[in-house]
């Protein structure tokens, strides 16, 4: 199996086989979903205050997100298998 990018490695390499079209099909429609809130939301506070505040609060959710890659668990501690 190839995968692009690396975009679900980490869900992989943490589930079982039977389970990742599921997996994977959840985690796309969720992100899809919570992606048009989230632009929807920003977009609104984008009209009615200045163009920098949402520029500000992206900033911060990317900062927040770098945090949080960093604390992951690694998949080869687990006895996990690699997907290449």
């Amino acid at each position: 199996m190839a995968f692009t990018g690396g975009r679900y490695l980490y869900l992989l390499q943490m589930s079982a086989p039977q389970e990742r079209p599921g997996l994977i099909a959840v985690t796309d429609v969720s992100t899809g979903l919570l992606s048009m809130v989230l632009a929807t939301v920003i977009g609104l506070f984008a009209h009615m205050h200045a163009a920098t505040k949402p520029i500000v609060i992206l900033f911060c959710m990317n900062a927040a997100a770098a945090v949080l890659v960093w604390h992951l668990i690694d998949a080869s501690d687990q006895g996990a298998v690699a997907v290449t």
